[in-house]
Order: C-alpha cells, then structure tokens, then sequence
C-alpha cells in the first residue's frame, strides 16, 4: 500500500468556494468573520483514502474563523498549522510554508510515495517539480473555476473539486448543483489520442481498458470521467461508442477505435495553424473547455441572460431554455447548443452566484446588461492573457475574437490594463 502525505491550502480551497458561489471577491470582503462550512472534507478524504496510507495529513490556515470546519478536521485527524496573515490585506504565506514542508518532509521520510496537496494556486508548480524530480507522485486538488492550469498539468495527476463530489454521492447532477459539465466532445478528442498512442506502443490492434485511463492522465492530469458527469469509467466510455469499440478479452475489455476514425489531432484542439483571423486565441479558449459564439450573438445572449437573471433566482436547468426561448425570437438560428456556450462563458466568467444549491442569479456586482458584457469580454481576454504574454498578443486578432472586426484595438488595449493591473494587485 502507498504511503500517501497531504497538505491543505485550506483558505485557498474555502476561498474559491465562497467567491465561486457570493462572487468573486466575497471573500477578501469577509476573511476576518465567521466562516461558513462550505468544503466537503469528508468526499476529499474519502478520494485520499483510496490513494494509500495517509501518514501525514497537515491543513494550513488562519484558524480563527474556521470554527464551522472543527469536527471534520479532527475526525480526519488532520494536523492544523496556524498562520496568521501580515496586514489586512497580507498573505499568510501558506504556499510557501506548505512548499518547505513538502521539501522536508520527503527528505526525512523517504517511505512516502504520493503528496496530495490541495489547493489550485499556480506558486505550488515549483514544488510540483521537486517531487517529481524525487520519484514521487504529486496530486492535487482544486477548484476547477479557480485552479491555474499550469498547476494542473505539473501534477501527476489532478482531480477537480467537483468531481471529487460526484465520486463521493455527494452530489448527483453537476450542472443542478452548479457546476458546469465538461464537453463530452473534447473528451472524446483525447480519448481517440490515447487509443492511437496506445495502439502504438503495443503494436496491437487494440488496447486493455485498465491501461486506458492512465494514459488518458498522462495526457491530462485533470482527466476524470466524474468531469463529464460520469461516476464510472465504464460508463464514460459507453457514451464513447461512436468513435471506439468496446468487446470482452481474455482477463481485460479490449479497445479499439472504429473503422474510418480518423487519426486525433495531436495537438488536441482542432486548430490548424492559422493565426491570421484569431483562430489561435480560440484554440486557447477550447483548450479551456471554452466555445465562444459569434460576437454578435453573444451581445444580444448576455443582454436576454441579464434580462432573464436580473433580481431573479432561476433554476439551474431552466435557465438554457429560457435563453432560447428568448433567443430564437430575434435570432432563430440559435440552437440548445449556443445556449450551452452562453452559459459556460457567463459560468467561466464567475457571472452566478447560487442560492440553495439549484437555483442560479447574478453576483452582486453585475448592475446592468453593458456590466455583465464587459464581465465576459473580461474573462475571454483573461484566459487568454493567462497563457499568452501579454507583449505577444495581437490586437487586433485578439478584436476579431471578441468584438467580431480588428476595429475595437482601443477597447481590447484597456481590457489588457485591466487585466494586469488585477494581476499587480494580487502579487
């Protein structure tokens, strides 16, 4: 059995939760309350457990406001480290006391195999590295919202908050709770690459279902089928049967990729190259479980959604259909589809805030239909600042994907101010 360490950026995971649901700054406003019970220990342990041996179990924190939290954490017998913050607005230097630790610890006790470390920020990519570089596994765990992609791929493996839910029954339908659903179709992508690369190796014609999975992880530390709505990789690969066969083996399931398949693009988004109209950018933003619409639909979606949202309190799964409803009055070439897409840009643009669990409404910030349309510009230009230079973007390519035309450079130059100067602040 696998002698597993855990380390908990617990005000990072309880953050993330409180602004994905409040809105994005609710918990900078509220750090010195009362904290509410927001994270789920109990389904987060419950993965951890299947991972081996838990010998060390450390949660880093300012702990005088996470009374709500005190039974779990002892349940779990896990090690509380009191940091406090320097200044109001000081960090409390858990990454880097966390990242010491880690250091030490695989140093002193060199039995251990796996380090869980729960958190999504990107300052714990250095550390990733480290323990790789010693021959361990790395895990972590964030909220998918929040989490920085680039610490998602320097772990071995990484399983997003909300998956960790569905594994556990804690929750039943992810989009009703929500969260969104992942694309089924970027999945079936990887999975097409990890077949292929399988099928490689083994100079076979198909490859084992147990050796699947971990190859889809090598290709994806985020990679789960819990992400798609699945609780079990069988049935992932049951809604895959229109791109792989599925026959019994001798002691395994065997795989194989239908006849006519065509080979998946090893670069895993469908891009082909060229950057001349912007096409580079929204490969970034698929990379990101991102589908834009054209500008011009969006405009008038944002505007119905503000409409629709605006001092009400929606259910979650009636609100896409609301938006059609509304939609196909104006534009009745829009589909369930361009709802879908609406829906997951005012979702990555942390636009909901939701109240008991399934019904959906706007944060507080959002005033007007003009704020909510800049709040998803906003989050468009930001995912793709995140993994693009800011001295290397393209103006007006970057405006083709945004506005629709290269006319809008002004505009897209402040949405760049704003996005490092949020970027100062939070150094």
């Amino acid at each position: 059995m696998a002698n597993v360490a855990v380390y908990w950026d617990f005000e990072n995971i309880h953050a993330s939760l409180c602004n994905r649901i409040n809105g994005v700054s609710w918990y900078r406003d509220n750090m010195f309350t009362k904290q509410p019970h927001l994270v789920d220990i109990n389904s987060i342990m419950q993965y951890i457990a299947e991972l081996g041996d838990v010998n060390i179990n450390r949660a880093y924190a300012n702990w005088s406001f996470f009374h709500a939290y005190s039974y779990d954490l002892q349940n779990h017998s896990v090690d509380l480290i009191q940091l406090y913050p320097r200044g109001r607005f000081g960090k409390n230097g858990a990454d880097i006391r966390m990242s010491i630790d880690i250091i030490e610890d695989l140093t002193t006790n060199p039995h251990i195999d796996r380090v869980v470390l729960v958190g999504g920020d990107s300052d714990y990519i250095s550390v990733a590295q480290k323990v790789r570089q010693k021959g361990k596994n790395i895990i972590g765990i964030g909220v998918q919202e929040t989490t920085n992609q680039y610490w998602v791929k320097s772990c071995n493996e990484f399983k997003f908050y909300s998956s960790l839910l569905v594994k556990s029954s804690q929750i039943k339908d992810l989009e009703a709770e929500g969260y969104e659903i992942e694309d089924i179709e970027s999945a079936k992508a990887l999975l097409k690459r990890a077949v292929e690369a399988g099928l490689a190796s083994s100079g076979q014609d198909h490859v084992l279902r147990a050796a699947l999975k971990p190859l889809l992880q090598r290709f994806d530390p985020s990679f789960d089928e819990s992400n798609y709505g699945f609780r079990s990789f069988t049935a992932f690969l049951e809604q895959c049967t229109d791109i792989i066969d599925i026959a019994a083996g001798e002691h395994d399931h065997v795989i194989r990729l239908k006849s006519g398949q065509r080979p998946a693009s090893h670069g895993a988004t469908g891009w082909t190259g060229d950057h001349s109209n912007g096409s580079h950018y929204e490969a970034i933003l698929r990379r990101q479980q991102i589908r834009i619409v054209p500008p011009e639909m969006m405009e008038l979606a944002v505007e119905h959604a503000f409409s629709i949202l605006h001092d009400n309190e929606i259910n979650n799964l009636d609100f896409k259909d609301m938006l059609v409803e509304r939609m196909t009055q104006v534009m009745p070439g829009f589909t369930l589809t361009d709802a879908t897409k609406v829906r997951t840009l005012l979702y990555k643009a942390v636009a909901f805030r939701y109240v008991d669990g399934n019904r959906t409404t706007l944060v507080r910030e959002v005033g007007s239909a003009d704020g909510l349309l800049h709040r998803v510009r906003y989050a468009i230009v930001k995912r793709i600042l995140d993994n693009v230079a800011s001295d290397e973007i393209d103006d007006e390519q970057l405006s083709q994907v945004v506005f629709g035309d290269d006319g809008h450079t002004d505009e897209i130059a402040e949405l760049i101010a704003e996005y490092n100067a949020a970027q100062a602040d939070a150094a």
